[in-house]
């Protein structure tokens, strides 16, 4: 995981800082008992019959409320301010402003600037070492 890997989304002139940090990943497991579920009820796969599935808003929203604290909180500490935090229902007004499909957007964005950077595919030792 990258650290401090912040995201931001301007919404009505302003900037809201969110990450996909691993304190934010401790959350999600914590309510929802894996990051699995949590993705799943977010994210649902379409019935068997082809029926599309709503994703779980309070699980959305539980999750943004999460990522715009920390990155409040990250840009805080880095930039000594103090920007209050944002309750659900600021942070659910926020979401609807973005539109959810953009913030299905944001969120895997998220997700996906938090994985590690991939390993390069050159081996580590070019030039071998040899005996003396």
């Amino acid at each position: 995981m990258k650290e401090n890997e912040l995201n931001h989304v301007e919404i009505d002139g302003v900037n809201y800082p969110f990450i996909y940090s691993i304190n934010v990943m401790a959350t999600l497991q914590k309510k929802y008992g894996s990051i699995q579920a949590w993705a799943d009820v977010v994210e649902p796969k379409p019935k068997k019959n082809g029926e599309k599935v709503e994703p779980d808003l309070d699980a959305l929203i539980f999750f943004f409320t999460e990522a715009f604290n920390e990155g409040i909180e990250v840009e805080n500490e880095s930039k000594n301010e103090n920007r209050s935090l944002l309750t659900s229902r600021q942070v659910g007004r926020l979401v609807t402003k973005l539109g959810l499909a953009n913030a299905n957007e944001k969120l895997k964005e998220a997700v996906i600037n938090a994985q590690p950077e991939k390993p390069s595919d050159e081996p580590k030792n070019v030039n071998p070492t040899q005996n003396q």
